[in-house]
């Protein structure tokens, strides 16, 4: 089975009847609403394959989710995590395997403090959202219907692949001087470092903008 295929069947499991008969009977409450989040497992929203200039990337969507266990170990200097603390964090792992191994048939087999991670609050996620994703050097090229290109490199490339077409396509006859080759070539660099530039330029600005809301606070 496929990693993709494992992972949806964690992810859409929780519906199954004796999940719900299970969930209900240890949480003593015959009409509670069973839903992904009693499973205490990472849950995988989509999954789709990106085509870049470098192949096809399969790409796989996840909740956001905060530290792991091993920071928390750390942060009480290795000496032992509060009791109910401990005890909450096993209920979770516990309720979570039992998931996974009844429910889903999947035995997991690299369970350890790193592979522990917390949920974190709404407003957290928001924040996330708007520093990494809104407020990012390339939001403005989801707007656009252009392939997203986030490296000259990776424009350069395509123009190269471009360029080529169109000889493949001429071939019939028409022949390109090595001057004008050279003129594009330049023409096309220029666009390249252009866009890219831009880009940058965006992003320093942001970057100037929130260092400078920071020391007026």
């Amino acid at each position: 089975m496929e990693e993709e295929e494992i992972l949806f069947d964690v992810a859409n499991n929780y519906q199954s009847k004796l999940w719900e008969a299970s969930v209900r009977k240890y949480m003593k409450d015959p009409n509670l609403e069973v839903s992904r989040t009693h499973t205490h497992n990472l849950m995988m929203f989509d999954q789709f394959f990106h085509h870049s200039s470098h192949g096809r990337h399969s790409v796989m969507a996840f909740e956001v989710l905060g530290r792991n266990l091993l920071t928390l170990i750390k942060r009480f200097n290795y000496e032992g995590v509060p009791l109910p603390i401990v005890r909450e964090i096993a209920k979770q792992v516990l309720m979570g395997l039992d998931y996974l191994h009844r429910i889903c048939g999947i035995i997991h087999t690299d369970l350890k403090p790193e592979n522990v991670v917390f949920e974190i609050e709404e407003t957290a996620k928001h924040e996330l959202l708007i520093a990494e994703v809104l407020n990012g050097a390339y939001v403005d090229l989801y707007d656009s219907s252009e392939p997203i290109l986030l490296s000259k490199r990776q424009a350069m490339n395509r123009k190269k692949r471009q360029r080529k077409k169109k000889k493949a396509q001429n071939a019939n006859g028409e022949e390109e001087t090595k001057g004008d080759d050279n003129n594009e070539e330049e023409e096309e660099k220029k666009t390249v470092f252009s866009e890219a530039e831009k880009a940058e330029a965006a992003y320093n600005r942001k970057s100037k903008a929130a260092q400078l809301k920071k020391e007026l606070r």
